[in-house]
């Protein structure tokens, strides 16, 4: 997980797959680890400072998601 204005990792976000009670955070290099069968899932990503994000994804292998976040934007 990556700040898209810098680059830099997001530690502590929160990813968690909807559906299911299963989250995870994002260790201090913005990496996280999630066993799941295969089949479809809606997982979000939710971090401080940030604007959520949510993904849709099939699993039918492992996989690797390389996402940025984007600072949340005050009105």
């Amino acid at each position: 997980m990556k700040d898209s204005t810098n680059g830099e990792s997001i530690s502590n976000a929160t990813v968690s797959v909807k559906s299911t009670n299963l989250s995870v955070t994002t260790n201090s290099y913005g990496f996280f680890s999630l066993t799941l069968p295969k089949g479809s899932y809606k997982i979000n990503i939710n971090a401080s400072g940030f604007s959520s994000v949510e993904i849709n994804l099939s699993l039918t292998a492992n996989e690797t998601i390389n996402t940025s976040l984007y600072p949340e934007v005050e009105e």
